[in-house]
C-alpha cells in the first residue's frame, strides 16, 4: 500500500504522514527533507534555493527522479510531499488543508519566515510547478481524501486517514 500525504507548507504533511507510517508500520519518506537538505547542500535558505529552483529545473527533475524511484521500487510506504499525489501511483491520495495564516504559525520557527515570505515561497513552487511540470497545485481534483488540518490534532486526522483506508479495503 502507497499512501501520500499533500499539502501547502506548514499544513501539517510531515507530521501527520510520520504519525502514519508508524501507526501503520509503513516506511515513511520526505520530500520537503530532501528538499531542505538539497538546499543546504548548496549552503542556500529555502526560500532562495526556491527562486534558484526557478530557473534550475535540474532541481526538480532530480527530486522527481527520487521519488519516483522509491515509489516503483517499495510498495509498503507513507509518502509526503506536494508533488507525490500528482508523480506517484498510490492506493490513497490525501491532501491536508488549513488556512495561510495557520500553516504561516506553524511554520515560522522551522523556516524562519513570515507569512509574506511563506506566501512568496508558495508561488515560486506554484510557478515552477505550472513550468515544469503542467501541474496546478490548487487542483485537489486528483486527491481521494481531503482533511482540515486546522481544527483537527494530527492524532485525529491520523485516525481520519486510518478509516478512510479501511473504508477502502486497503488493509
Amino acid at each position: 500500500m502507497i499512501i501520500t500525504i499533500s499539502g501547502l507548507p506548514g499544513s501539517g504533511k510531515t507530521t501527520t504522514a510520520e504519525s502514519l507510517s508508524k501507526k501503520l508500520g509503513l516506511k515513511f519518506i520526505s520530500m520537503g527533507n530532501i528538499f531542505r537538505q538539497m538546499a543546504a547542500e548548496k549552503k542556500m535558505s529555502l526560500h532562495d534555493f526556491n527562486k534558484y529552483a526557478e530557473t534550475h529545473p535540474e532541481i526538480d527533475t532530480e527530486l522527481d527522479k527520487r521519488i519516483m524511484q522509491i515509489s516503483r521500487k517499495e510498495n509498503n510506504l507513507v509518502i509526503e510531499g506536494r508533488l507525490v499525489g500528482w508523480m506517484c501511483k498510490a492506493d490513497l491520495k490525501v491532501w491536508l488543508e488549513a488556512t495561510p495564516e495557520t500553516r504561516s504559525k506553524r511554520t515560522a520557527n522551522r523556516d524562519k519566515e513570515s507569512l509574506e515570505h511563506m506566501i512568496k515561497r508558495e508561488q515560486s513552487e506554484a510557478k515552477r510547478y505550472k513550468e515544469f511540470h503542467n501541474i496546478d497545485i490548487n487542483d485537489k481534483t486528483i486527491y481521494n481524501h481531503i482533511v482540515d488540518s486546522e481544527h483537527q490534532t494530527v492524532p485525529q486526522m491520523v485516525e481520519q486517514i486510518i478509516l478512510e483506508v479501511r473504508k477502502r479495503n486497503l488493509r
